[in-house]
């Protein structure tokens, strides 16, 4: 019967996750506030068995609600995002999307910053192998199979609660970890050279 294959096939797709573990997971919040449960994110099968339990004073939040390779949870006492595997192995550290807040990366075309310990940014893929070593100041998401790169970058300010990042080395990474630099080009022209999206 091929209903049910195509269904399967349908969920892999839309989740990205085309290789590696097999089982997918779902993780149940309690979002009744107080929250007063020491475990308020459980970690099911698709069929609803129970396959791991984050504990409150471990975590302060799982950003995670479908389950495969990796998880990307808060860690209490750590500061920003982390990745786990289901065995609750630290894996990497993951980049900070929001300029303003914390806002975890989600994997895009199958690839997901992360950061070493000096801030370094570089990639791990949907399976959760860290495939690029970090090494960038800066880097946008995958798109199309490449992202855009940046080195010795400096904040300059705009006034007291913004700046912009200037950046004099800009280019853009294949998922190989081919990296072509872009000499000369400021992010807007190589933005326009690449004919990159906005908002990426």
């Amino acid at each position: 019967m091929k209903l049910p294959f195509l269904f399967v096939a349908l969920v892999y797709s839309l989740f990205g996750f085309s290789q590696g573990n097999k089982d997918i997971f779902i993780v149940k919040h309690d979002t009744s506030w107080p929250c007063q449960s020491k475990y308020p994110n459980v970690v099911t099968t698709m069929g609803g068995d129970t396959v791991l339990r984050l504990d409150s004073s471990k975590y302060y939040h799982c950003f995670t609600d479908t389950f495969s390779n990796f998880a990307v949870v808060g860690i209490t006492h750590k500061h920003g995002w982390w990745a786990i595997d289901i065995h609750e192995h630290l894996l990497f550290e993951v980049f900070n999307a929001g300029y303003t807040e914390l806002d975890p990366d989600r994997v895009k075309d199958g690839m997901i910053r992360i950061l070493d310990k000096n801030g370094k940014v570089g990639f791990a893929n949907n399976i959760g192998h860290v495939v690029i070593k970090p090494q960038f100041d800066d880097a946008s998401v995958f798109y199309k199979g490449r992202a855009l790169v940046y080195i010795r970058c400096e904040k300059i300010s705009i006034d007291d609660e913004h700046y912009h990042e200037g950046c004099t080395e800009n280019g853009y990474i294949d998922k190989l970890g081919v990296v072509k630099w872009l000499p000369n080009y400021s992010n807007a022209q190589m933005r326009k050279k690449l004919k990159w999206p906005d908002g990426l």
